[in-house]
């Protein structure tokens, strides 16, 4: 196979006849993205001579022109260039650093693997992006990157740097007629931006393949076209392979707008091509191949077969002569996968296969219910795809359409959908059904209406407000989506004080419905009291998987009894402080693992996110974490992290006097030891005692993780070798607030200083600070005193303790193991009941899942988190009320969204449990509220009618006619559909581009995700557009009939 990748450059001196909207070069080479390996002298950097940029001052205005550049906004058009992200990094540390250094070349070899970037790089993570003002200014080792900002949607703030540009792979087509020049290579493969016009696209595969031809730049779409084709087609590609390639993998692209942009014509993830031009008698080699193919005596060239493919290209042709002929079913057409588009095309049958929706589009009544004006619309655009697309799949001769243009206008007005990655479907549908409704809403100036409030009264008042309600709705809302998918929930919240009923009615386009599965967290926490006289515990408890950290909180202090509010959650990770929880994060956020640990402190510990902890903090108490370390006998201080962390609080008056600082981390330590006598021996007041202050260096990732404290990352601090240390303490900076004061974007840290630096491994770097030697707590609290003006505390808050002990000493407190054992690690254990019953009850055999069981725990009465209070007018407070949803008024078509999927910050899942539902006779009619008020009015003599209840005789049963599959995981996976011909009455499978009759009893799967159900009615579903539409089917069906069979009669007598 010959392949020859080429950058635009290759070919610039072939593209000025070629393409109508013409480029200079270094345009050419964006539209391209290439990187480029220059020979020439790298960019010099801020300084002429780099070896003058010495001193961390230089290096700090680096760092500062770099932020200002990634600070700026991306502009259509622009040019950013790619840079490593450790040479950001290295260079951050270089600035921390008080010695004569260089500013190192930026190296981007490790970026690319010799002409490509290499695959899978993010910004922020491997990568970062600098402008081209800001890159001119440092100077390269290896090619510079560079990449175009592009914006495929006219939605604000969806511009974005290009860094992938799609591949194309050409190949030329090999014909046994002479073409326009002979073909100089059989492949070729090149890369352009989806921002470049489909002409460029057309003058490039010429110009590689044809280098000879002379191409009038006017007319190049007239003079050659595109066949998209399978990736695994080889070359040489001879016209025979493409003619007989299945309609599904061969598709003509239309490249009549040469101004078109990539990514407008749906070509953005590039693939393989076929390029075909005219011959030298200005024919289309493929055509004049097919003509001879059905010129040949037998085989497709048959009376009957030629008779089949005129009559294929028109299914509406109607003629005796057919009856002889498989009539092919109407609707039976696939939909091609674009990449990943399986969540789409699953939900699109579903919706074509709901007839009467698909009547109202067939008939084109939809027309002339564009809304185009309306301000939440889509200009109508999406209502137009749509109903373009229903016909294709309807009144298309193809066994199977490719969406493009769908997907195209659609992904204009949610760019979300615009990429190639993988979506969920129910998302998709609730977008596109959304979509339709304000593309075809009726009403064109939407009046204001207020929704008045419930004041109590009977049922027969419910019935009321909920038709006021609705009645109000429709004076804004009124389409065909309306009228087919919408219903009412009838919403109650209970006041848990006064007793306040509120009562709600709202519209819904889809019924989702959660699992009931026992969603339930269960772990152990360890519970560290702060009075070293009680003991140590391991809880094992259940919690619901919502609950939050501060229901976690209360169940504890139940348990312990002690004050919810004075005590502070957060994950140990060996040995350390690793993050705190805020009371309002899930604790089902915590990973398979985990250790949680919960502190009681002598104070209340705000764990909110909007208390202000270090303002507590810094007013009136110090806390902070103490490690413990051994320190070996040299002049190394390596040491090893043993024990757990200790947490300690005190006033700030006591903490200025290093006496209590002392005394309470010698109490801290009775925990853990069987030796008091031991702890006892050490006198603070000798020249044994140390403490030494360590800065942590600044950061720029805002973290608030703290890792490992490992004293062995201190090697720059050197011991005073004279004095004999058995105990040391020495201050870290930073640990405690980075783990107690989480990132907030709106509200960044105050003092960046203040934040720890992680490196890779998540380790903690210490370095010393030369202003303080080795010397006695007086002596050192003295220099605290004149450098702590604001603060006379001997520790701040921030900060954290490493106290380093002497290994004999440690054993002889601690123990000859002091690795993970002794007192460390004993807990007394309790189990919480609900945490015993639960480990019972999983030992029992489960039930299957029914939709009926799903319905009950929609309906059922749920109490509201303690994050999610209700405010109740009569108290005039937040309360945490119960709430209840039923359904009011049910739609003609009802979609049922089986909640399979549930996520949270660090946790992701899916139920794959088998949920069974009737294809026929869904009774809902006892869960319908606007139907059990209606036969209470009866019952009592009344008539439902005069509250707005209509239909009142009809039973809410529905049948089965389309479901929306889901195969595999979270994030990936694959959707198919099953639905209902309306023509045959039969089930089929829709796999994409292939459709495949089912069998009914085989359509219920545990991959069902999205039920569509349809009333059992005796009325026309749909209201008066339905009537309107199946009249205006019967009169162009009648109009197509006639006209199709003359033709078809005329045809046959030429032939």
């Amino acid at each position: 196979m010959l392949s020859n990748k080429r950058s635009f450059r290759e070919l610039e001196g072939n593209q000025d006849n070629l393409t109508p909207n013409k480029r200079n070069p270094s345009e050419e080479r964006e539209a391209l993205g290439d990187i480029e390996f220059d020979n020439r002298p790298s960019t010099p950097s801020i300084h002429n001579n780099v070896e003058d940029l010495s001193i961390s001052e230089d290096i700090q205005k680096c760092l500062d022109i770099i932020k200002k550049g990634l600070s700026e906004p991306l502009v259509y058009g622009q040019t950013w260039y790619i840079i490593p992200k450790d040479w950001i990094i290295n260079l951050e540390s270089k600035a921390s650093e008080n010695e004569s250094i260089q500013v190192d070349k930026i190296n981007t070899y490790s970026l690319t693997n010799g002409k490509d970037l290499l695959p899978n790089l993010s910004i922020g993570d491997q990568i970062e992006i600098i402008p081209e003002d800001v890159n001119i200014k440092f100077g390269y080792q290896g090619p510079q990157i560079k990449r175009i900002v592009v914006k495929t949607s006219d939605i604000p703030n969806t511009e974005r740097v290009e860094l992938y540009p799609p591949t194309f792979r050409l190949l030329a087509l090999t014909s046994q007629k002479p073409t326009t020049s002979p073909v100089s290579e059989q492949e070729t493969t090149f890369d352009l931006s989806i921002d470049a016009p489909l002409s460029m696209l057309l003058g490039m595969s010429i110009a590689t393949l044809y280098p000879d031809s002379l191409v009038d730049s006017s007319n190049v779409s007239q003079r050659a076209r595109l066949w998209r084709i399978p990736d695994t087609t080889n070359s040489p590609l001879k016209i025979d392979t493409l003619y007989y390639l299945p309609n599904t993998q061969r598709d003509l692209i239309d490249t009549s707008n040469g101004s078109l942009k990539i990514y407008e014509a749906m070509l953005e993830d590039g693939g393989t091509f076929c390029l075909e031009v005219l011959d030298k008698f200005g024919n289309w080699p493929y055509n004049d191949y097919e003509q001879s193919v059905l010129d040949q005596p037998f085989g497709k060239s048959g009376f009957l077969d030629r008779l089949e493919s005129k009559q294929s290209s028109n299914t509406k042709m109607m003629t005796r002569s057919q009856s002889s002929q498989k009539v092919k079913t109407k609707g039976l057409v696939g939909l091609q996968n674009l990449g990943n588009t399986c969540f789409m095309n699953s939900a699109l049958q579903c919706l074509s296969n709901t007839s009467e929706l698909s009547v109202y589009f067939l008939s084109g009544l939809y027309s002339k219910e564009l809304n185009p004006d309306n301000p939440l619309g889509m200009s109508g655009q999406v209502a137009e795809s749509f109903g373009q697309l229903v016909n294709k799949l309807w009144y298309g001769s193809s066994n199977s359409v490719a969406p493009r243009e769908f997907k195209y206008t659609l992904s204009k007005f949610a760019p979300s959908f615009a990429g190639y990655g993988q979506q969920d479907t129910q998302e998709f549908l609730a977008f596109l059904l959304d979509g339709l409704h304000e593309d075809l809403n009726r009403i064109k100036s939407k009046p204001y209406t207020e929704i008045p409030d419930w004041e109590g009264g009977t049922d027969a008042d419910v019935a009321k407000l909920a038709k006021t309600c609705w009645d109000l709705y429709k004076q804004r809302n009124d389409s065909i989506i309306v009228d087919l998918f919408q219903g009412q929930f009838k919403s109650t919240v209970n006041c848990p004080e006064c007793d306040r009923v509120s009562i709600t009615f709202d519209p819904f386009m889809y019924l989702t419905l959660p699992l009931p599965i026992q969603s339930k967290w269960n772990g152990s926490v360890y519970y560290i009291p702060y009075d070293y006289n009680k003991k140590r515990l391991r809880i094992d408890l259940e919690l619901p998987s919502n609950a939050s950290f501060k229901l976690m909180k209360n169940k504890i202090s139940q348990i312990v009894d002690t004050n919810s509010n004075n005590l502070w959650v957060a994950e140990e990770y060996k040995g350390n402080l690793f993050k705190s929880f805020l009371d309002d994060e899930l604790v089902s956020e915590m990973q398979s693992g985990d250790l949680c640990f919960v502190y009681e402190l002598p104070i209340h510990i705000p764990q909110d996110r909007h208390e202000k902890i270090d303002r507590v903090f810094e007013t009136n108490w110090v806390m902070f974490p103490v490690y413990s370390s051994t320190f070996k006998e040299s002049s190394s201080l390596s040491g090893e992290v043993f024990g757990k962390p200790m947490l300690i609080a005190l006033r700030r008056s006591d903490a200025q006097n290093y006496q209590k600082v002392y005394q309470a981390i010698i109490e801290k330590y009775l925990h853990f030891t069987k030796n008091d006598e031991a702890l006892k021996k050490i006198n603070i007041h000798s020249k044994d005692i140390t403490l030494r202050h360590l800065e942590a260096p600044s950061n720029s990732y805002y973290s608030y993780r703290t890792s490992d404290v490992n004293t062995g990352r201190s090697n720059n601090i050197e011991r005073n070798s004279k004095t004999d240390l058995k105990f040391r303490a020495s201050i870290v900076e930073n640990i405690l607030k980075s783990t107690l004061l989480k990132k907030n974007e709106k509200n960044p840290v105050e003092h960046i200083e203040d934040v720890n630096k992680i490196d890779d491994q998540g380790d903690l770097e210490m370095k010393q600070d030369n202003s303080l030697q080795d010397q006695s707590i007086e002596s050192l609290y003295e220099n605290l005193e004149t450098e702590r003006q604001k603060s006379l505390s001997l520790i701040k808050f921030g900060e954290a303790l490493v106290v380093e002990w002497k290994n004999d000493l440690a054993e002889e407190v601690f123990g000859d193991d002091l690795s993970s054992t002794g007192l460390w690690e004993q807990f007394d254990v309790i189990e919480d009941p609900q945490y015993v019953q639960s480990k019972q009850t999983s030992k029992s055999p489960k039930k299957g899942i029914t939709i009926e069981d799903c319905l009950d725990e929609f309906t059922k009465e749920e109490k509201l988190g303690e994050e999610d209070l209700w405010y109740c007018s009569k108290c005039q407070k937040h309360q945490q009320a119960t709430k209840k949803f039923d359904l009011w008024k049910v739609p003609d078509v009802l979609v049922v969204h089986l909640k399979r999927f549930a996520s949270s910050r660090y946790n992701r899942d899916k139920l794959d449990q088998f949920v069974d539902f009737p294809i026929e006779e869904l009774n809902i009619d006892d869960r319908v509220g606007e139907k059990q008020v209606a036969n209470s009015i009866k019952l009592n003599g009344g008539n439902p009618v005069e509250v707005g209840i209509e239909n009142s005789e009809e039973d809410a049963i529905y049948d089965l006619y389309a479901i929306d599959n889901h195969y595999g995981g979270l994030g990936g996976g694959h959707y198919t559909s099953y639905a209902r011909n309306n023509e045959s009455g039969e089930f089929y499978h829709f796999d994409d581009s292939y459709v495949s009759k089912v069998n009914e009893e085989n359509v219920k799967t545990k991959a069902a995700y999205l039920l569509f159900y349809r009333k059992r009615t005796t009325r026309s579903i749909g209201g008066k557009a339905r009537i309107d539409a199946e009249e205006q089917l019967k009169i162009d069906d009648a109009t197509s009939s006639t006209m199709t069979a003359d033709q078809v009669v005329s045809e046959n007598e030429s032939l």
